[in-house]
């Protein structure tokens, strides 16, 4: 269980950076960020970037498949219940109770030069593909590392295109099918994963959705909806090592790129 295995406070430091780097990337387009409108997608248990956002002064709208809350721990913990099921609510409580949540969001304090603050935040339990806003709601809609878990990745797109305002952006990070870690093993597991185990024998399989677009797939689905500003590559550099002649040439029907890129991020204005 990924509770038990990852180290909370590297985790804070990675998201941090994330949203480092998210920021300022779309300052360059639109300015401070504060006082937009903004719809974080598939926001996940810890919410770091609905929180980050919004303690900055936007109004932020966090959604994901499984409910996210940080109310009073016994609403919580039934909601985690009744809503996500036994393995959830177990994942929470032992989250709260291992100190792993203190852990992560005072470190993720320690790193900002603003108060966080969880007052007013506003989650939704909600499928990209079928979003319940209207038409023109956000300046800004914002993604990590979801959108390789969703089937309907075509009407998803153009579900955010919908609500996202003339003018809007879109700031979507896609953690690659084709990369060493692209199969979603956690922290430790990678230690007896073989590499691209998921692509070869697949021996060690997730039970985890994944679409297993690739690159070009993903590049072709958004270029129909979205302006493609700017493409970040991020290579996996334990991968530069591990990409032995001999896996290279089992999987030859991947580039060097492929295996060696592990997520790209799209900056996108709206295409009106």
């Amino acid at each position: 269980m990924g509770v038990l295995t990852q180290d909370f406070r590297k985790r804070a430091f990675k998201d941090f950076k994330t949203f480092s780097v998210m920021k300022s990337k779309l300052e360059k387009y639109l300015g401070e960020l504060k006082g937009k409108k903004i719809l974080d997608v598939g926001c996940g248990r810890r919410y770091p970037y609905t929180l980050l956002f919004h303690s900055l002064g936007n109004d932020v709208v966090g959604i994901d498949v499984a409910y996210v809350g940080c109310e009073f721990f016994i609403k919580r913990y039934w909601k985690e219940l009744t809503l996500n099921g036994f393995k959830s609510f177990v994942r929470a409580v032992l989250f709260d109770f291992l100190g792993q949540k203190r852990t992560y969001y005072k470190t993720l304090q320690e790193l900002c030069n603003f108060s966080l603050n969880k007052k007013g935040l506003i989650f939704k339990k909600m499928n990209a593909e079928n979003l319940t806003f209207q038409e023109a709601t956000f300046d800004l809609v914002v993604s990590i590392s979801c959108f390789e878990h969703i089937k309907n990745v075509p009407k998803a797109i153009s579900e955010l295109n919908r609500v996202l305002k003339p003018g809007g952006f879109a700031y979507i990070k896609i953690h690659l099918f084709t990369s060493r870690t692209g199969g979603h093993h956690i922290g430790r597991q990678y230690k007896f994963v073989p590499p691209w185990d998921h692509l070869r024998q697949n021996r060690f399989p997730v039970p985890e959705y994944l679409n297993k677009l690739k690159k070009d797939e993903w590049l072709g689905l958004v270029s129909e909806k979205y302006v493609i500003i700017e493409i970040i590559s991020q290579l996996d550099r334990e991968a530069e090592e591990l990409l032995t002649p001999e896996i290279l040439s089992e999987l030859s029907e991947y580039s060097k790129d492929e295996l060696l890129i592990e997520s790209i991020t799209l900056l996108m204005l709206k295409n009106v």
